[in-house]
């Protein structure tokens, strides 16, 4: 069994910004040994199992159903293909050190946009990414097309901030961009002309990968033609609560801890594309962004079920039960992994060295 290994995990809260180190390298990929892995279908819940032998299926799903949204280009983006792992570690080490100490510190900060940054903000103070939640409002229509000229506008300001860089005796200048973030567990749904799927829970049910796949990719293709970089999905939190009293059950693909990896191995490759597939993984033009494994970890088994909450479980248990999900999407090339508000035998997971680094 190889394990992944996370560098620099935290979230936090300051002063209303996000701060943010997102896991950009993965020195190895967890691979199932043959005795925890299970197939679809022959889990423990006999409910799972009558949904396997009883598979509902949707409406097929056609990039047509997407409409106006793909009549937009796609967002086309740089890549560091072809490099190898060390020399990209050693680019970003240049980078980081060629910044003025301002600049890094503005590259630790997720800002709203709209209430938070304005695109000179980017550019002046080097903010590392921008992010956009509900209810916050970005002064435009929700149209895909407003979306896009106010994406456009940040991103040339953050192609502005700029680094002077060497390595070995490549010399080059780097400009910058601020990766902009969104939620999008069934679609992008703050757009009035995209897509909305049913929520996880939902796709579970239907317990099959390969449309939970489409889904995805269907999310990041409309993400993409709005000019966002980034989703924050999918929610892999096992929920465990017998009560069913934690509020967010829907988010998830529910208890059964193989399904979770299943699903999300299965969305994540729908957003980024396959790593086995160098050309299309993270292909800007193809559509392919960012996806998040979130929230690390065990919030799906809280005391009293209260959201973000304290999980008071064995070691092995958030081993064996929460951390499945997270597996599948590192397994599947998942790039950033979000930390959760929970806390874990009383220690809060954002400041949890242990288990975050």
């Amino acid at each position: 069994m190889a394990t992944g290994c996370l560098k620099c995990l935290y979230t936090g809260r300051v002063s209303r910004l996000y701060t943010f180190v997102c896991v950009l390298l993965l020195t190895a990929v967890y691979i199932p040994d043959s005795n925890t892995a299970t197939a679809e279908g022959n889990s423990s819940d006999p409910m799972a199992d009558s949904l396997q032998e009883n598979r509902v299926h949707w409406a097929p799903l056609s990039p047509k159903v997407t409409g106006e949204l793909l009549k937009l280009p796609m967002k086309r983006t740089g890549s560091l293909r072809g490099d190898s792992a060390a020399g990209i570690d050693s680019l970003l080490d240049a980078i980081v050190e060629a910044m003025p100490i301002d600049k890094q510190v503005g590259q630790m900060i997720m800002a709203q946009i709209g209430s938070e940054s304005t695109p000179s903000d980017v550019r002046e103070k080097g903010l590392g990414a921008l992010l956009h939640t509900a209810g916050n409002e970005i002064g435009v229509t929700n149209e895909p097309k407003t979306w896009r000229k106010v994406a456009d506008r940040f991103y040339r300001e953050a192609r502005l901030s700029v680094a002077n860089v060497k390595v070995g005796d490549r010399r080059m200048t780097i400009k910058i961009g601020a990766p902009w973030a969104i939620d999008g567990n069934h679609g992008h749904a703050i757009i009035s002309t995209a897509t909305i799927f049913p929520h996880m829970i939902g796709m579970s049910a239907a317990n099959d990968p390969k449309l939970t796949e489409t889904v995805g990719r269907i999310t990041g293709q409309e993400m993409s033609r709005t000019g966002i970089d980034w989703v924050f999905a999918p929610m892999l939190a096992v929920t465990q609560d017998e009560a069913n009293r934690w509020g967010r059950v829907y988010e998830t693909f529910g208890q059964d801890p193989n399904r979770v990896a299943n699903h999300s191995q299965a969305f994540i490759k729908g957003v980024q594309g396959s790593p086995l597939v160098p050309d299309a993984f993270l292909n800007g033009s193809g559509g392919r962004i960012l996806a998040t494994a979130k929230h690390w970890i065990g919030e799906g088994e809280t005391d009293r079920g209260e959201d973000q909450g304290n999980a008071l479980i064995s070691e092995q248990r958030l081993h064996d039960v929460h951390a499945r999900g997270f597996y599948g999407a590192l397994n599947a090339g998942a790039l950033s992994v979000m930390v959760g508000f929970n806390e874990w035998m009383s220690h809060h997971l954002t400041s949890h060295k242990y288990l975050v680094t």
